[in-house]
């Protein structure tokens, strides 16, 4: 979706994203490949995961409706990111230390991405609103490294 986005507007922040995402793949190929299990991603836009493949179709038209849409969209998939990250975090039945800190450091990224996209949801004016976050787990993503940068309080 990134490189589909950077394409379209040319915007800094999904050729930077994209780059970064490049790297996570390489890392979660790592894993798939050390513990045998199959890659869910056949070809970029291409999933065989059929909730992942749906979140792709819904969110390739947002993004191509405007560079709001677009930024929306990244910071949508950042979210869902986010929670899928922590709901397999919290699940003390993956004791599996690679694992661990893979997930952790790319639920780090998705935070820092997810902050970018609300900066620049701000620069257009715009303050995001989590559609998937709790108000609370966004509020603290957006507190933490930023200073309050991006906290809707006070816009």
């Amino acid at each position: 979706i990134y490189a589909v986005l950077y394409e379209e507007y040319g915007a800094q922040i999904f050729l930077n994203i994209y780059e970064s995402e490049s790297t996570h793949f390489d890392q979660m190929g790592v894993l798939l490949e050390r513990y045998g299990l199959d890659d869910p991603a056949l070809a970029p836009g291409v999933f065989t995961d059929h909730h992942i493949q749906e979140l792709y179709d819904l969110l390739i038209p947002m993004g191509m409706s405007s560079l709001e849409g677009a930024y929306r969209v990244g910071a949508i998939i950042e979210e869902v990111d986010i929670l899928d990250f922590l709901h397999f975090l919290d699940n003390e039945a993956l004791d599996n230390k690679d694992i661990r800190q893979v997930y952790t450091y790319l639920m780090n990224a998705s935070e820092n991405h997810l902050r970018g996209f609300v900066s620049c949801l701000l620069s257009l004016g715009v303050v995001y609103e989590p559609g998937y976050l709790s108000l609370e787990q966004y509020e603290a993503i957006l507190v933490e490294e930023t200073g309050g940068v991006g906290n809707t309080a006070g816009h």
